[in-house]
């Protein structure tokens, strides 16, 4: 906290935006890695706001200053990604949860239900800035529906190592038994869903035919997706979904797997992955026919940790 203010007293010292006032410096560059994960981590941590703290009005413009530059704004990640990832990458920077970050956490990673349709626009209060990337929630929405045609194939099969795969259900198995298991030598007329990981098509080494029943159920479901993103999440797209009878487990299992684990910038941006998170606790719940808008379902209770997807 001392050392926050002391870095807010200098950049208000020479008028900033930046380290080194009013043009971007080496400085800069060298400060984004580390600032960007303490502004997710410490409110989901420590219960510490970084962004939009009243207390640090220059720390506030740098980061808007640097969001609204493209070459930063199409690089960073989101609030979600770097708690999730930076304790696989750099555990001693992740220590216990503080008392008071548990309300701030649940924000932040969807258990308060706050991943759920209708998002709110940014009007300067959200926990997690999106404004200042200057995307409009329209643009966002067609991002993430491009990414998921783009990836649909290898979605599919992805999200079927959600039911299919115990082991790929736990967060960050990266281990070495699981990455020859589950690599390119995944059989190409077997589907990878039935031999227990996932087909991600012929790019991976495997099939680009839907054969598991999890494949094709969630490929059915991401194209209601990419339908309720561009289209909006009306009834007419609720009582195409509903009419399919998934399985509500099967279905939660499959997009909830695909959903924990999107990862800003790698699959695309953060506003985009905001609405595709939302997009995807939509379709799970029109699979029970729930009115447009106001269901959701809840994340895993435990940590996440990012598995590799698209």
């Amino acid at each position: 906290m001392l050392a926050a203010d002391e870095l807010n007293e200098a950049l208000g010292a020479h008028g900033g935006p930046f380290l080194l006032g009013a043009k971007i410096s080496i400085l800069d560059v060298q400060m984004a890695r580390s600032a960007a994960r303490v502004a997710a981590m410490l409110p989901y941590f420590k219960g510490v706001q970084v962004r939009r703290n009243p207390r640090w009005p220059h720390i506030e413009k740098w980061y808007t200053t640097m969001e609204a530059r493209p070459t930063y704004g199409r690089i960073t990640a989101d609030f979600y990604t770097h708690f999730s990832a930076t304790p696989l990458q750099v555990p001693f920077l992740v220590g216990p949860k503080h008392p008071d970050a548990a309300e701030m956490a649940a924000k932040l990673d969807g258990m308060d239900g706050s991943w759920s349709l209708p998002l709110p626009e940014d009007d300067g209060t959200l926990l997690e800035p999106v404004a200042p990337f200057g995307q409009s929630s329209q643009e966002a929405r067609g991002e993430a529906a491009e990414r998921v045609v783009h990836n649909a194939r290898a979605l599919a099969g992805f999200c079927a190592r959600g039911l299919k795969d115990a082991h790929a259900q736990q967060y960050g198995s990266r281990d070495h038994t699981y990455a020859t298991k589950y690599g390119k030598a995944i059989p190409p007329t077997q589907s990878g869903a039935e031999v227990g990981s996932t087909n991600l098509g012929s790019h991976y080494g495997g099939s680009d035919a839907l054969v598991a029943t999890p494949e094709v159920m969630s490929d059915i479901l991401l194209r209601h997706c990419v339908d309720a993103l561009l289209h909006g999440p009306t009834e007419h797209v609720r009582d195409a979904i509903s009419s399919h009878r998934f399985s509500l487990a099967d279905a939660k299992a499959c997009l909830g797997y695909l959903r924990d684990r999107i990862s800003v910038p790698r699959d695309m941006g953060g506003p985009a992955a905001r609405q595709l998170r939302a997009h995807l606790n939509w379709v799970v719940s029109a699979v029970e026919g729930c009115p447009v808008h106001t269901e959701s379902y809840a994340r895993p209770s435990k940590t996440p940790k990012q598995a590799d997807v698209m």
